[in-house]
């Protein structure tokens, strides 16, 4: 009988559950852009998928835009975090079947009046 070393057997658990899991995830085409209140496009926002099966993280281009793709199970929900220096973070709902339909994103300035 041959026997698993205790430090791998977490991996191995670990691999075939993710191996199991991926068989029912659809892959979805998460794009759009970023703006702030004003209508400008804002280069650098760090967005962030927050995903019950996996955490993907893009950064959006200098016209404003993003693009990512991310695994999803099922009707489940994902988050979208944005985050841009100087602007208020956003928290964006987005529905797993809103595969490949832009989310406009706006940014509102962080700066107290």
């Amino acid at each position: 009988m041959t026997r698993i070393s205790p430090a791998i057997t977490p991996f191995i658990i670990s691999s075939i559950m993710s191996s199991a899991d991926h068989r029912s995830i659809a892959r979805h085409t998460v794009f759009g852009m970023v703006t702030d209140e004003k209508g400008n496009n804002i280069d650098g926002a760090d967005v962030l998928v927050e995903s019950t099966v996996e955490r993907k993280r893009t950064i959006s281009s200098g016209d404003g835009t993003f693009l990512t793709d991310i695994g999803v199970s099922g009707s489940l929900d994902e988050i979208l975090v944005i985050v841009s220096l100087g602007q208020k973070s956003c928290r964006e709902k987005i529905s797993a079947d809103l595969n490949n339909k832009a989310v406009n994103i706006v940014l509102h300035d962080n700066s107290v009046a």
